[in-house]
């Protein structure tokens, strides 16, 4: 158990978490459609990361997080929400912020990062507006389809 309050958990990652994410977001589908297992290929990215977690709310998953140690100091973040977390956002805002502060403090990070396909409006606001990210740089044909995607920095 990684932190523990009142309605809200967030707990070392298990397979079970991803098992109880029935359906995928339409932006994460599009993320996803060149995987041949998009369920095993996400499940390996989790537990080969450096910090995987899974933020619950009255116990119904509504995060999966990661971070991946680039080098020593530096990370890059990923996450993968559950359709229902629409119903929560002040619950996701809340734990998406507790994680990346603990992944912080566990690798004693100076820099963390994550990318966002060109496009997906609300994950740009989101990552900018509640997690306290800044656009770095626009990654041009970074994606597998040479879609654009921006970088983003927390320091």
């Amino acid at each position: 158990m990684i932190y523990k309050k009142s309605f809200i958990e967030i707990a070392d990652y298990s397979p079970s978490h991803l098992e109880s994410i029935k359906e995928f977001r339409p932006e994460d589908s599009y993320a996803f459609r060149y995987l041949d297992n998009p369920r095993f290929s996400i499940n390996n990215f989790l537990q080969q990361a450096n910090i995987s977690s899974t933020g619950l709310y009255k116990n119904k998953v509504l995060l999966l997080a990661a971070m991946s140690l680039l080098w020593p100091g530096v990370g890059e973040i990923w996450g993968l929400l559950d359709p229902i977390a629409v119903k929560y956002p002040l619950a996701v805002c809340k734990i998406a912020n507790i994680w990346i502060s603990y992944a912080i403090n566990t690798a004693k990070l100076h820099r963390v990062q994550c990318k966002v396909i060109m496009g997906f409006y609300q994950s740009h606001l989101w990552v900018t507006k509640f997690l306290g990210f800044e656009t770095e740089a626009l990654l041009k044909k970074y994606g597998p389809n040479q879609e654009d995607y921006v970088q983003y920095v927390r320091i």
